[in-house]
């Protein structure tokens, strides 16, 4: 089992999280990734964020990763944009939530 308490590589300011954040965002630029695609998932980045941390606290109960490496921090990170959007697109389906999202 792994203590998630201990994981100082997963906290937000710590620097294999920034260093992920800002090797993605030159990776975007570099692709080029077309405008509609990040206009359609711009519409749920506040409704990402709001749901993300509920997302990894499902993932840590139902303890899906033993480990923590290389591999596994990047599924959980997938894992958790993915389901995260989804939720986030459902939650906009809404009428009284796609106000407050």
């Amino acid at each position: 089992m792994v203590n998630y308490n201990s994981l100082y590589f997963l906290s937000y300011l710590s620097p294999t999280v920034i260093m992920s954040s800002v090797a993605l965002f030159k990776l975007f630029i570099q692709l080029e990734i077309r405008q509609k695609i990040l206009e359609k998932v711009s519409k749920y980045s506040l409704g990402l964020y709001l749901v993300h941390p509920l997302i990894l606290e499902i993932l840590k109960r139902i303890n899906l990763f033993k480990e923590i490496d290389l591999v596994s921090f990047v599924l959980m990170g997938l894992i958790t944009i993915i389901v995260s959007l989804l939720l986030s697109y459902f939650i906009m389906k809404i009428p009284y939530l796609k106000k407050v999202v």
